[in-house]
């Protein structure tokens, strides 16, 4: 039997302060985290209050910092 079944794997958020210690570069500008987070995830969990209060600018960010082939918009 054969599955056609995609999971993606994710974290709530991606500006952990441990993060910065582990799993960013030394060097990566803060504005650059997203991006590097998506090289490395598919997904990404922000609670409701988050994304709800978001303007249209940071959302227009968020969707230019994450990558057009994953990014789904609809």
């Amino acid at each position: 039997m054969k599955f056609n079944t995609f999971i993606y794997i994710g974290a709530v958020d991606w500006t952990h302060f441990a993060w910065r210690q582990t799993l960013y570069p030394e060097d990566l500008p803060e504005d650059w985290l997203l991006s590097y987070y998506n090289t490395q995830f598919q997904a990404v969990y922000l609670p409701a209050s988050v994304w709800q209060a978001a303007s249209a600018t940071t959302w227009a960010q968020w969707l230019s910092d994450t990558d057009k082939s994953i990014a789904k918009t609809g």
